[in-house]
């Protein structure tokens, strides 16, 4: 063997940047890499897994920038070649995914290329599937997606690459699965839960998809990297410093200034901040406008008929969703938002809450939404006398649900009291809706708005306190209107109807 090729062999072996350089012709031979300073920046943090500088991982980058290629795909034949060992698990949203990065894997590691710098490494006969190939040594990758699960396998690394898709990112149920599955399913499948690696990639897109809910966890290394600095930063790694200016894209030469804003006008600016720019925070949402939203001071004087309107939450842990009571005036055409209740309760504080809210507006109308606990509080509140609606979804999404009230907003008939505890978060949630973390503030506003267009009762239906019993004895205790025959009880005796 030849000096130039050991040396050749050995910088490979131990510089994870050389092999990107060389692997990727293999991977994609449609152009060539260009080693932009983001690239060695990724990849002195991946390599520091290797060098146990760290062991929780996330990194978020836009579309189009290698993440995937460089972590699911360069990274874990590297891995494999330096250690035949290692068991290694890449999962992805969908199992089309998960094939396709599993099968440019496999292509790469029976390259030639390959075969030339890491001679070790041999797969099984029987262990050459690209979903889930093996090594002589017992080591391999594994493929799987979130619809398949890794129930029963240990791992040395669990990789996970885009963990939800932009279709069900915007559903809470969707997201909550995926956050679920990771800790319930995915977290414990390390053999060694202090020296085994996680790695989590892909690009933002809502403020409670899965690298937003690890790092509101914390203990997580967080490599994020906008499109275009919005700010001034420096990054260090080994002997290299790597300084960005504002404005600056990670690539220029692929995404100069018109090619950017074309972009940001083809998705949008909410899609923009968060994929592209990973602040999903800064995403205004596409339904709610800032200048649709009006405000108040002093409720006008003939707005006095009050409504609560409830969307209640059944756990109370810190990563659960809120209980929320909108509390609404309305006059003949507008709606007056003058207090938010916004909180995690138990049932009781629950019903307690509610019953304060009775006592300091006396509404005229209790709407909760029929999910949850919702039904456990309007139980409560009937016990004591106070008739409640119990309100359907009707089977619709949130997102549908919002948009048959978009007129309402459109026609400033919906204004919010200014300088309250709650305005500012209020406010946030309905133009950030639906990339915004919690949305129940915008159900419970959507469920009033739904009852108005279904024409409210104009009667009070608060009937007070006194329980089942007080209730009868007040119905019995009620004279009846003497009706004679052949009269319309609903109009009084003598008097003609009025013909318009």
């Amino acid at each position: 063997m030849s000096s130039d090729l050991q040396l050749y062999r050995a910088v490979l072996k131990n510089d994870l940047l050389a092999f990107l350089e060389g692997a990727f012709p293999v991977v994609d031979n449609r152009w060539g890499l260009e080693v932009a300073p983001y690239l060695e920046y990724l990849v002195s943090e991946l390599t520091g897994i290797v060098e146990g500088r760290q062991t929780r991982l996330i990194i978020n980058l836009p579309p189009r920038h290698l993440k995937s290629v460089l972590t699911s795909i360069v990274f874990v034949a590297w891995l494999l070649g330096r250690d035949p060992k290692l068991r290694i698990a890449v999962i992805s949203h969908s199992q089309a995914l998960a094939s396709d990065l599993a099968s440019k894997t496999l292509q790469l590691v029976s390259s030639d290329f390959y075969r030339r710098v890491f001679p070790g490494l041999h797969l099984r006969d029987n262990g050459r599937k690209a979903m889930d190939f093996v090594t002589t040594e017992g080591g391999g990758r594994y493929a799987a997606s979130f619809e398949t699960g890794i129930t029963g396998r240990g791992f040395d690394v669990i990789i996970i690459d885009d963990p939800i898709s932009a279709h069900h990112v915007k559903s809470e149920k969707e997201r909550a699965n995926v956050n679920e599955n990771f800790d319930t399913m995915i977290a414990s499948r390390l053999d060694d839960q202090i020296k085994g690696a996680m790695i989590v990639v892909g690009q933002r897109m809502h403020e409670d998809d899965l690298s937003g809910n690890l790092l509101q966890k914390g203990g997580w290394k967080h490599v994020c990297l906008p499109l275009v600095a919005e700010e001034a930063a420096s990054y260090t790694f080994g002997k290299s410093c790597w300084d960005r200016t504002v404005g600056e894209p990670l690539l220029a030469s692929q995404w100069p200034e018109p090619i950017i804003r074309r972009k940001r006008e083809e998705v949008g600016a909410p899609i923009f901040a968060a994929q592209y720019q990973q602040n999903p925070s800064a995403a205004f949402g596409e339904l709610i406008r800032p200048d649709q939203i009006l405000h108040f001071s002093d409720l006008p004087p003939d707005a006095r008929r009050i409504t609560l309107s409830w969307d209640t939450a059944v756990k109370t842990g810190s990563d659960n969703s809120y209980t929320v009571c909108l509390v609404i005036a309305r006059d003949t055409r507008r709606h007056y938002v003058i207090d938010v209740l916004r909180s995690r309760l138990d049932p009781v504080q629950m019903r307690d809450a509610a019953l304060e809210l009775i006592t300091a507006y006396k509404p005229e109308k209790i709407l909760i939404e029929d999910a949850s606990s919702g039904s456990g509080l309007y139980s409560m509140l009937s016990e004591r006398g106070y008739h409640a609606e119990l309100r359907p979804t009707g089977g619709r999404g949130k997102e549908e649900r919002l948009e048959s009230q978009l007129h309402v907003f459109a026609q400033h008939r919906v204004l919010i009291k200014k300088n309250q505890p709650w305005t500012v978060e209020f406010e946030g949630e309905l133009m950030r809706f639906p990339f915004s973390k919690h949305n129940d503030q915008v159900d419970a506003l959507t469920q009033y708005l739904a009852w108005i267009a279904d024409g409210p009762m104009t009667n009070p239906v608060v009937t007070g306190t006194g329980g089942k019993e007080a209730r009868i004895g007040r119905a019995l205790s009620r004279q009846p209107w003497p009706v004679a025959k052949g009269d319309n009880p609903l109009r009084p005796r003598g008097k003609p109807m009025r013909r318009w």
